[in-house]
């Protein structure tokens, strides 16, 4: 075998590419680079646009599959609830819902023999849980009939949770029976 002349060029470790291939992107040594070696800003502008739009479109899925609609909600809630409103509540609350939507709650508090009970009927509409409440066991509760409003951030067969704003704190149901 013979050896080339010295005037013979080395072997280049990249093969030569024409003008249109060195927008290609690879990946080297864990460093993201196009075939001269540099990233231009219109691609770096390209490449995070695409990586937010990537996330977004993530985010929304992860929505949409969330919340299960209204009309699943609805066939949800007949069953016994246990019901707490944000941290330090100290009552047991339970609601029984019928198939109407119709409900009976039941409020003990933990520091006195006091029973409230008051009968209602429990909504969904466009993701909010609306409660209105038409007879009350208390003679100096609002006038009635009541309704309250809480947007619902979660539910599943287990559980329900819903914001309310007037007033409430966060509301939670736990399914006690089917």
């Amino acid at each position: 075998m013979t050896t080339p002349p010295d005037n013979y060029p080395e072997p280049s470790p990249v093969p030569p590419v024409c003008p249109q291939s060195r927008r290609a992107l690879h990946v080297q040594s864990g460093q993201l680079t196009n075939r001269s070696g540099k990233l231009h800003v219109y691609e770096i502008i390209t490449i995070i646009g695409f990586m937010v739009a990537l996330a977004m479109a993530g985010v929304f899925l992860w929505q949409h599959f969330e919340r299960p609609s209204d009309a699943k909600i609805r066939r949800m809630l007949p069953g016994t609830w246990s019901v707490t409103w944000g941290p330090g509540t100290h009552c047991n609350c339970t609601n029984y819902v019928g198939v109407d939507g119709k409900f009976l709650r039941r409020i003990t508090y933990s520091h006195s023999s006091t029973v409230i009970e008051s009968e209602g009927v429990l909504q969904v509409s466009h993701g909010i849980l609306i409660e209105t409440v038409t007879k009350d066991s208390r003679t100096n509760f609002l006038d009635l009939p009541t309704t309250y409003q809480g947007r619902i951030s979660q539910a599943d067969s287990k559980q329900i949770v819903a914001e309310f704003s007037d007033g409430f704190a966060t509301a939670h149901y736990r399914r006690v029976t089917p």
